[in-house]
Parts: structure tokens; C-alpha cells; sequence
């Protein structure tokens, strides 16, 4: 459908201003919401805005059609359906922006890309919740949401260690995305909407400017790791110029930016961000903020207590939660057969959810969900590779390490922030390490209602009792 004449000559107007490349993005009253925000639901598109004023033109137009379009994904009517939303509510603007970044041979990048929240459920060890968290990725931060490869960060303590979570456990990034500049915008070919590419940090090797401040260089024959980019060695992506030795002071802007933003709008919030260090002289580097959104509120200010009798009679006791509240309205829990689990069956459990889920959503009735590993990992041995509409009605998710099978917990990853912006709670236990408790003999006493192979479908008599304190960090599951 051809867009308006009086908007194509706007649109014109400004391909006369913006010669760097463009994205062309969606603000909506449902995304921005301040009770059930969505993120990555609707589409985000890159622009070379390369070739001469026509082509530029067309190329631009093409991509607000696609964001406009993107409404009527599968995806997005999914989410709106879970959020009790009618596509008759939404109001979408399309907004238009100079992408942040710098050029680096045919390609285009930030040297940073990054996430932050003011309110962290998940706080390592000597962190509270209010000191925030934060995940930073090299090249555009599609990486920390897609493969989760990405360096967590505490705005608080940047000097500290940081853990590797997500992606492969052991490793730095070692993929970025990247936009060609070379290949302009044609959103019908395959991955054509978003039209970023996927390449080896070699690429980047090439134009080592890119990554001074950003990567570190291990000496294989030392063993030491030194902050020259130019050090023979292997390159990994540390931040460590910008974390730990304040070349560029990123850990006390994100800082400011979110206390602003809670007290702004006296809610916890949550910011993406980019970061350009190659700027020519006299310009100075740049922290660019792209988006500020309230955490979706769900019971985060009332104080949910939890006594002493209510931890020792719990079938399952964590101390590490994400959310915080109290659920009274379930009778249903799936819980996997811990005694015969097997890493290599994980396709088949993902099967056996979405079956278990679909009858659930047919009775209208949640329940809550224990599994083993990382749910929703697209790792097969790490965890059960579901996508959010599989097990769309479980307001609770347990998840455990077992003897022999330990995985880093899940987060910081749109998978997440859809579910816990669907009030859904989040524990993780890890009995053999002394993390956490789970009675299995408790879950075995209740009465059997479904069962298949690998999970047991059980239903109670009374509501199961659910409380979650994300200040504490600690939760229960109660049986009547």
C-alpha cells in the first residue's frame, strides 16, 4: 500500500538531513504501557541509506510500511492476546533515528551496545536489588537478546569481576552483528526485515580502532591478559577499558540516566543504550540513549513476608528469585521426573509441554512449572528449547540444577522480560550445591492427574500457596 504524498515528501525532507544510516522503529501505547510493557514484539529496521536520493527514499518508505505491518505478526497478536489487549487499542508512531555507530570498512557498528535496569531481582553476592544491573555486547545489541552473548555489568560496582552469563558459559562474544552498508534495505528477502549480519569478531580485527577500551588480548605462552588491542594473542571482549579503567565513563552514565528515570517515573525503569568511541576529533565519543520504559509493574512495592514455619514446611524453598508477590489461585503443577531425567531428551520435553500447556489453555488455569536447566535455552543441552507460547499459562517457573547437571540460571533476555512482565515468578534451586530445598516426596503424595514421559502433571485438592520476596530474594511453593 503507497503511503501518503504528503508523508513521502516529509520523508524526503529528511534523507536530505540524516546521511549516516537510519533505523526506523515503533514507539506504541502498548510497548511504552507502564503496567504490561512489551519489548521486541514489533519490528526494528536498519537502513545503509546509501545510493542516490530515490533510491534512499524508496528504501525508507519501504521500512515504515514493514514496522506498520509488523502489527500484524503471529508474534505480536500472541502477546496480545496473553496481555487481555485488543489490537483496536493500539496506537503505533513511527519514529526515525541516525543509527549510532561509526564506519568500519563496508560495515557499520556501535562499539557498544547495552541494557540496564534499576531494579535487580537476581543480585550476586555482596549486590542489593537497588544497585541495578546491566549487560553490554559489541556491534548492535541484537546479540544480548538473540544468542545471549553478553557481559553482565553492576552500575554500582563496575570494577567488579564480571560472570559471563549466557550463550556459551565459558567464553566472551566472539560473534556481532553488523550492518552492511554495501547491500541496502529489501525487507521481503530472507532476514531482510531487520538487516543486520552475523559476523566473526574477525571481521572486526580488521579495523582495530573498533574495539580499543572494548577488547582485552590473551598472551596464550603468558597466560596474562594485557589491554593493548594491538598485543599478539587472542582477542576477548572484556570492556575492561571502559569497566574497570574509566576510559570512557559508561558505569556512572548508566547510573544517572536510571536514577533519573525512577525518579521521573517513580517506578523502576529500564534503558537500552549505544556507545560510539571512534569519533574524529573535535567531536567527543558518545552515550546515546535509544529507549527508556518502565519494568512492568507487577507486586514489586508491597512486602511479601515469609516466616521461618512457612520455609521449613515448603515442598520447594529458593534464594534466588526474580518477581515478587504472592499467588493463592493454583491447584496445578507440572513437575519433571527428577529420578530418570536425561540432558538428551530435551526436544522431546519441549513437546510434552506445549501438549500439557495446550489442555491448560483450553481449562483456562495456570500452573506452576519445575524443570531442569535453562528454560527457553536454544541450547538443547542446557536446557528445554521452548518458546514463550509453550508454556504460555505457568505463572511459576522453578528451575534446577541437578547432580551431575549444572547450568547458569536463565535471564536478561526478552524470553524473561515477557514473562516477568506477565507477573509470572521465577525461582532457582540448586539442592546439591546447597542452594535451595525441593521435597520431592511432598510433589509425589499429591494426586496424578496427567502424566507423560518425562513430566507428571499433578493436581491438588486446595490452592497452592506461592510467595516470592525479590528484596529478600527468596521464595516458597506451599502445598494445601
Amino acid at each position: 500500500k503507497p503511503l501518503q504524498s504528503d508523508l513521502v515528501l516529509n520523508l524526503a525532507e529528511i534523507i536530505q538531513v540524516i546521511h549516516q544510516p537510519i533505523c526506523v522503529r515503533s514507539s506504541s501505547l502498548l510497548e511504552d504501557s507502564h503496567y504490561q510493557p512489551f519489548a521486541g514484539v514489533y519490528e526494528t529496521c536498519m537502513l545503509p541509506n546509501r545510493g542516490d536520493d530515490q533510491r534512499r527514499l524508496e528504501e525508507l518508505c519501504d521500512a515504515v510500511r514493514a514496522v506498520w505491518a509488523s502489527t500484524y505478526f503471529r508474534s505480536a497478536k500472541e502477546y496480545l492476546k496473553a496481555t487481555e489487549h485488543m489490537l483496536e487499542d493500539e496506537k503505533m508512531a513511527i519514529i526515525i533515528q541516525q543509527v549510532i555507530g561509526s564506519e568500519h570498512g563496508s560495515y557499520w557498528y556501535p562499539n557498544i551496545s547495552g541494557v540496564a535496569r534499576s531494579l535487580n531481582y537476581y543480585p550476586l553476592g555482596g549486590e542489593r536489588p537497588e544497585d541495578g544491573v546491566g549487560m553490554l555486547s559489541f556491534g548492535f545489541g541484537k546479540s544480548v537478546v538473540d544468542n545471549g552473548s553478553a557481559l553482565r555489568f553492576s552500575p554500582t560496582h563496575p570494577k567488579r569481576p564480571a560472570q559471563f552469563l549466557g550463550g556459551d558459559q565459558t567464553s566472551s562474544q566472539h560473534m556481532f552483528y553488523a550492518l552492511n552498508l554495501e547491500h541496502g534495505y529489501h525487507p521481503l528477502e530472507e532476514g531482510g526485515l531487520e538487516n543486520l549480519e552475523l559476523l566473526d569478531l574477525d571481521e572486526a580485527l580488521k579495523h582495530p580502532e573498533s574495539l580499543k577500551f572494548i577488547a582485552s588480548t590473551f598472551d596464550l605462552q603468558s597466560g596474562t591478559l594485557s589491554e593493548s588491542v594491538r598485543a599478539e594473542g587472542q582477542k576477548v571482549i572484556t570492556f575492561n577499558g571502559v569497566l574497570k579503567y574509566d576510559a570512557f565513563p559508561l558505569a556512572s552514565i548508566v547510573k544517572d540516566v536510571l536514577t533519573l528515570g525512577t525518579q521521573a517515573m517513580g517506578k523502576p525503569v529500564e534503558i537500552e543504550f549505544a556507545v560510539n568511541l571512534n569519533r574524529k576529533a573535535p567531536k567527543k565519543q558518545e552515550f546515546s540513549l535509544l529507549q527508556i520504559r518502565p519494568i512492568a509493574a507487577g507486586n514489586e512495592e508491597s512486602d511479601v513476608a515469609i516466616s521461618v514455619e512457612e520455609k521449613e514446611a515448603a515442598a520447594i524453598y529458593s534464594t534466588v528469585v526474580m518477581g515478587n508477590g504472592k499467588i493463592e489461585d493454583i491447584q496445578d503443577i507440572i513437575y519433571l521426573k527428577v529420578d530418570s531425567f536425561d540432558a538428551s531428551h530435551m526436544k522431546d520435553m519441549a513437546k510434552e509441554l506445549d501438549k500439557l500447556n495446550a489442555q491448560m489453555v483450553l481449562a483456562e488455569k495456570d500452573y506452576a512449572l519445575l524443570v531442569a536447566g535453562r528454560l527457553g535455552s536454544c541450547d538443547p543441552w542446557l536446557g528445554i528449547p521452548v518458546t514463550w507460547s509453550q508454556i504460555s499459562r505457568s505463572k511459576v517457573i522453578i528451575e534446577t540444577g541437578l547432580k551431575g547437571f549444572q547450568v547458569e540460571p536463565s535471564q536478561g533476555t526478552h524470553f524473561f522480560q515477557n514473562m516477568t512482565s506477565l507477573g509470572c515468578m521465577y525461582l532457582t534451586i540448586n539442592p546439591d550445591r546447597r542452594s535451595g530445598r525441593l521435597d520431592l516426596e511432598k510433589l509425589k503424595q499429591l494426586e496424578i492427574y496427567d502424566e507423560t514421559e518425562h513430566f507428571v502433571h499433578a493436581r491438588t485438592s486446595g490452592n497452592l500457596t506461592i510467595k516470592v520476596n525479590g528484596f529478600k530474594g527468596e521464595g516458597v511453593v506451599l502445598l494445601p
